[in-house]
């Protein structure tokens, strides 16, 4: 190993010195070579080893558990192998569009940096050409011939490798800048589909709140009303229709019309009771009823009739609204359904009896 380490400073050196430098006998005792990763790191790249201490120390543990068998060891041909993907060339099959194998030896022990990796695949390439790991005999003189200054394309042979080993980077950094490209635009597309479901959810809340008021506001306003229809039902007092004889009808239209255009006035079509409930329907239904009966015996003691228009009016529902209410209350005791107990099943069945009428 003494040959070993006094020949590494010559790696950093140029084609001319390799060649006079390295010798068959240094050849051979490389090949033989067996270190852990952290060793051949400082071997071969010693100022990144450095720099990077506590990288190089855990690449031996790394190793150890990702392949136990090898027993924390690697040969200078499995280094050269893992390094440059198997390749015994100074080829490279994905330059043409291929992608490059998946697996990645560097990385698995620790070393995660792109540039990192390829500073020292490069000084294994070197290695392996300077030492000719991965060829034949080393006595071979074509292999000698091949870092002569004599054959005079050394430094073509230099250059060529850099280029290589340029594209090979470009190449790994236009694949990482692709991941990051399509790990933002997921995300940019979660926070988008995250943000359209947070609207829906706030709108849904916002028309079930609206509901519920609305719900309210009906409910309170039905209260008010049915409670100024029982009113209207217990009090003393008639439409002038009724109790008016002939001798008031002409003091009548003073007062009259101050009393009535208010009232029409404010007062709408459609009804001011809406039902949503059966025990509604018999209130409403009820009450009509019990008004209709009070003016129907006092119009008889000025022999007068009394007309439903006259009892809606009172109640403040149109008439046709009191037709429809009241053919749904036959429609409903026809068919043996409990109106006065408000159950929920006998309203959905009341409104659907009347789609028919």
């Amino acid at each position: 190993m003494a040959l070993i380490e006094a020949a590494m400073p010559s790696l950093g050196a140029t084609s001319t010195d390799i060649a006079t430098t390295a010798t068959n006998e240094m050849k051979a005792e490389m090949r033989m070579a067996k270190k852990p990763p952290s060793e051949w790191l400082y071997l071969l790249c010693p100022e990144w080893a450095s720099s990077n201490a506590e990288i190089a120390a855990a690449t031996d543990a790394l190793l150890m558990s990702y392949k136990p068998y090898l027993g924390g060891q690697l040969s200078s041909q499995l280094l050269c192998r893992l390094s440059i993907f198997g390749r015994e060339t100074f080829d490279f099959p994905w330059m043409e569009g291929n992608s490059p194998p998946s697996s990645d030896f560097w990385k698995i022990v620790g070393v995660e940096d792109d540039f990192d990796r390829a500073h020292i695949v490069g000084n294994i390439e070197r290695f392996c050409s300077f030492y000719n790991i991965c060829g034949g005999n080393p006595n071979d003189s074509s292999i000698s011939a091949a870092f002569s200054p004599i054959a005079g394309d050394s430094q073509g042979s230099d250059g060529a490798k850099d280029s290589n080993a340029m594209k090979i980077q470009q190449r790994r950094s236009k694949c990482a800048l692709k991941e990051r490209e399509k790990e933002a635009f997921a995300l940019r597309k979660a926070a988008e589909k995250a943000a359209r479901v947070a609207s829906r959810e706030e709108k849904r809340q916002q028309k079930i709140e609206i509901k519920r008021q609305r719900a309210e506001m009906a409910k309170m306003q039905r209260e008010v009303a049915f409670k100024k229809v029982a009113e209207v039902v217990q009090s003393a007092r008639f439409p002038t229709e009724i109790i008016g004889g002939f001798e008031s009808t002409a003091a009548a239209p003073k007062i009259a019309p101050a009393l009535a255009v208010p009232a029409a006035a404010m007062r709408k079509n459609r009804s001011s009771i809406v039902i949503s409930t059966a025990s509604d329907l018999d209130q409403i239904v009820s009450y009509s009823n019990l008004l209709w009966e009070k003016y129907n015996a006092a119009a008889k003691e000025h022999n007068k009739r009394v007309k439903w228009i006259m009892v809606a009016k009172e109640l403040g529902i149109n008439v046709k609204v009191r037709e429809k209410y009241a053919r749904m209350h036959a429609r409903a005791k026809m068919r043996g359904l409990t109106l006065s107990t408000g159950d929920i099943i006998a309203s959905r069945t009341i409104r659907n009896t009347s789609l028919n009428l």
